[in-house]
C-alpha cells in the first residue's frame, strides 16, 4: 500500500486493480474500521499514509473529473479556447475531451454539477450554453442516456436497470443499457473505448450473470458465517427465493463450470448430489405454522397427554425426540427454546458425533485440507474410518452425509 501511495499520490485502491490482493486488503481495513475492531496500532500505521476511511467513491470521482479538467486547461493554455465541439470520429485527439464537454453541460443543466467545478470551468471561460455549433443528434441522444443513468444511479445506488421499469423517467433506459452490454458482447464499433470507459465509471456491470451469481456467493457466506453450514432451508424466511435457488443448486446442480468452480472455493460441494425426496432435510412451512400456533398457548410446553391440545401436545413430544437424536435444526431449537419449551439430554451416540464433529472443524480451520491422521489423534482417526465404512454401506443418514462431505471427510468417489 505503501508502495500504492507513492505511485498514485492516494491510497485508493479499485476494484479492477491488477493486484486482487492488495484490494481485498484494502477493503478489509476500511470494513474492520466501519465495524469498530481495526486495532489501534494498525489505523495509526494507515493515517501515516492518509489513507481514506470513508467512501472512496466521491474521492475517485473528483480525480476523474479533475483528470478531465486539466486535459481541457492544457488545451485552454495552448488555443485561448475551452468551448470545444463535438467530434464523431473516435480517432480525433478532442474525441474524449469533446464528449466530456458536452456532458458536462448536461449535467450543469441538471443541477448535478458541484460549485468549485462550476467556477473552475467558468474561469476558463467555459460557456454553458454552445451557439452556432451544430451537435450530432445520436451523440447528443448517448450523452443523455448516460445522464439519466446517473441520475437513476443516484435514486437507487447502482446502475442495474431493469427493461421491465415502467417508471415514466427512467422509461426506456433499461432497454438502451442492454443495447450497451450487447454492443460491448459482440464488440461493435458503435461501443467506443471512451463509451466503455464512461459506462465503467459509472459503474455498469457487463455481465450480470456473473453479477448476480457473486451476490448469491455472499449470501452463501454470510449463512455460512452465521450457521455454520449451508443447510438453507427452501422456506427460508428472510428470503425464501434465496433458499429455493440453493435447493435447486442442490438437486438440479448447475451445467455452467465456473458456476461450479466459484461454489467450491467457498467449500459448497453438494451440486445436483441431492434427490428430491430429501426435501425432509429442510424446515417446512407446516413446521413454523406448529410454532405460531404453539406462541398463542400460555404454556407452549405441552405434556404428550394433554387434552386441550392433543394434536399440538403431540407434535411438542415429536420435537423433543428428534432434538434427543441431534435431528433439529439450530433454528428449530432456538425457536423451540425462545418458548421456554425443556428440550431433553441428548443420546450419547449423538453427543459423540457431535463433539468429534466439533474437533474436525477445529482441524479443518488450522490445518485446511490436510487429512486427519492416527498420529493427529487415534480415536478420531478410527471414528473416520467408521463414518466412512458406514457411508459405504448406506447406513449414514443423509444429513450426516452432508457434514462430513462438508468438512471434506467424504468425497462422491
Amino acid at each position: 500500500m505503501q508502495q500504492f501511495q507513492l505511485e498514485n499520490k492516494h491510497c485508493t485502491v479499485p476494484r479492477d486493480y491488477k493486484d486482487r490482493t492488495l484490494y481485498g486488503w484494502y477493503r478489509k481495513q476500511k470494513l474492520l474500521f466501519e465495524a469498530g475492531i481495526l486495532p489501534k496500532e494498525h489505523l495509526e500505521k494507515l493515517k501515516t499514509i492518509d489513507f481514506y476511511f470513508g467512501d472512496a467513491h466521491e474521492l475517485y470521482w473528483e480525480r476523474k473529473w479533475l483528470d478531465s479538467y486539466n486535459q481541457l486547461l492544457e488545451i485552454y493554455k495552448k488555443t485561448g479556447v475551452s468551448n470545444i465541439k463535438r467530434y464523431k470520429d473516435n480517432k480525433h485527439p478532442l474525441f474524449y475531451i469533446s464528449n466530456w464537454v458536452a456532458l458536462e453541460r448536461g449535467k450543469y443543466k441538471n443541477s448535478k454539477l458541484k460549485d468549485w467545478q462550476i467556477e473552475k470551468l467558468e474561469s476558463i471561460g467555459f460557456q454553458w450554453v454552445m451557439t452556432g455549433v451544430r451537435n450530432l443528434n445520436k451523440a447528443d441522444d448517448w450523452l443523455e442516456k448516460l445522464a439519466l443513468l446517473e441520475d437513476y444511479k443516484s435514486e437507487f445506488g447502482d446502475c442495474n436497470v431493469s427493461q421491465t421499469l415502467k417508471t415514466l423517467k427512467y422509461k426506456g433506459l433499461g432497454k438502451w443499457l442492454n443495447d450497451q452490454r450487447t454492443s460491448y458482447k459482440k464488440k461493435r464499433k458503435f461501443l467506443t473505448k471512451d463509451r466503455i470507459e464512461l459506462l465503467e465509471d459509472m459503474g455498469v456491470v457487463w455481465d450480470m450473470d456473473v453479477y448476480n451469481f457473486e451476490k448469491l456467493i455472499k449470501q452463501l457466506l454470510e449463512y455460512k458465517n452465521e450457521f455454520g453450514n449451508f443447510n438453507i432451508p427452501s422456506n427460508y424466511k428472510p428470503n425464501p427465493n434465496f433458499g429455493n435457488y440453493v435447493y435447486r443448486l442442490k438437486t438440479k446442480g448447475t451445467k455452467q463450470n465456473w458456476k461450479i468452480e466459484r461454489l467450491h472455493q467457498i467449500g459448497f460441494f453438494e451440486i445436483g448430489t441431492k434427490s428430491k425426496k430429501e426435501k425432509e432435510g429442510h424446515i417446512t412451512l407446516n413446521w413454523f405454522n406448529n410454532l405460531e400456533k404453539l406462541k398463542k398457548i400460555n404454556n407452549p410446553d405441552l405434556k404428550k397427554d394433554d387434552k386441550e391440545y392433543p394434536k399440538l401436545a403431540k407434535w411438542v413430544h415429536y420435537q423433543k425426540r428428534t432434538f434427543r437424536y441431534g435431528r433439529l435444526k439450530d433454528e428449530q431449537i432456538k425457536e423451540l427454546e425462545k418458548l421456554n419449551i425443556r428440550l431433553p439430554n441428548r443420546s450419547k451416540k449423538r453427543k459423540r458425533w457431535d463433539e468429534f464433529i466439533e474437533i474436525i472443524e477445529l482441524f479443518r480451520e488450522e490445518y485446511g485440507s490436510q487429512p486427519i491422521t492416527a498420529e493427529f489423534d487415534k480415536e478420531i482417526y478410527d471414528w473416520i474410518n467408521q463414518q466412512k465404512s458406514n457411508y459405504k454401506s448406506k447406513s449414514l443418514k443423509i444429513e450426516k452425509v452432508n457434514k462430513l462431505k462438508e468438512l471434506r471427510i467424504l468425497n462422491d468417489e
